[in-house]
């Protein structure tokens, strides 16, 4: 299960760079151990950061629309997001953790 980062002053913009910059890196055999949840493969990571990314887009275009979190919310991820993914996404959540990021941002 995909669950957002407790961000804790972090952001999701810093967090897509981060894996943007470590992806690259990693052997393609590596096993990534994170916070929860199972391990995680190379390509794994791959989809998390493409999620993330495609995520912080949409926000990013609903805010600029001048939609409020709720209504970001209550309209939940687009297919284009999570396209070729089985990941389970708790949406409202996820969503949630974005936008908060975003509004931090302005």
């Amino acid at each position: 299960m995909l669950s957002p980062i407790a961000w804790n002053g972090g952001d999701a913009e810093s967090l897509a760079r981060n894996l943007e910059t470590l992806i690259p890196q990693l052997a393609p055999d590596v096993k990534v151990i994170p916070g929860h949840g199972p391990l995680l493969t190379l390509d794994d990571l791959k989809i998390y950061h493409r999620i993330l990314t495609r995520t912080i887009d949409l926000v990013r275009r609903q805010m600029a629309a001048g939609r409020k979190f709720a209504e970001i919310i209550a309209q939940g991820l687009q297919a284009e997001v999570t396209s070729g993914s089985n990941w389970k996404i708790d949406e409202e959540e996820w969503l949630g953790v974005v936008c908060q990021s975003q509004a931090r941002k302005k």
